[in-house]
């Protein structure tokens, strides 16, 4: 028991703490999940992750990697979730200017709200 005691406290004093849950999983189960092969996995993962906001950005380039997607519900919550970290996801605006030719129209009202968020400037352009 002191030892569990002892292993406790370093913990703490260490700042360890656990990574926060989002739908009863860590976000490193999620970012996992964005690359699965099952497109209902990958589709939960990015709906999850869509709900993070900022803290989401260790999942930037696996979000990116979603806006590739056969499955259009997979693309739309992948740029919502980018759009919802900020500027942060800069890096992401290349590829959400691309989805502005998306054939589905809630994709691309998805990207164009995205680009808002991230990169106002160039949402106001008219993305060239």
């Amino acid at each position: 028991m002191r030892q569990l005691g002892l292993a406790v406290l370093l913990l703490l004093v260490s700042g360890c703490t656990p990574e926060p849950l989002y739908n009863g999983k860590p976000l490193s189960y999620w970012k996992q999940e964005l690359l699965s092969k099952d497109p209902p996995a990958r589709w939960r993962a990015a709906a999850t992750i869509r709900e993070v906001g900022p803290g989401a950005r260790v999942a930037i380039p696996e979000l990116i990697d979603c806006l590739h997607d056969d499955e259009f519900r997979i693309v739309f919550n992948a740029a919502t979730a980018l759009g919802n970290i900020g500027p942060d996801a800069r890096e992401a605006v290349p590829e959400l200017i691309k989805l502005q030719s998306h054939p589905v129209s809630n994709v691309r009202e998805a990207a164009a709200e995205a680009l808002k968020k991230i990169d106002a400037d160039t949402a106001q352009e008219g993305v060239k």
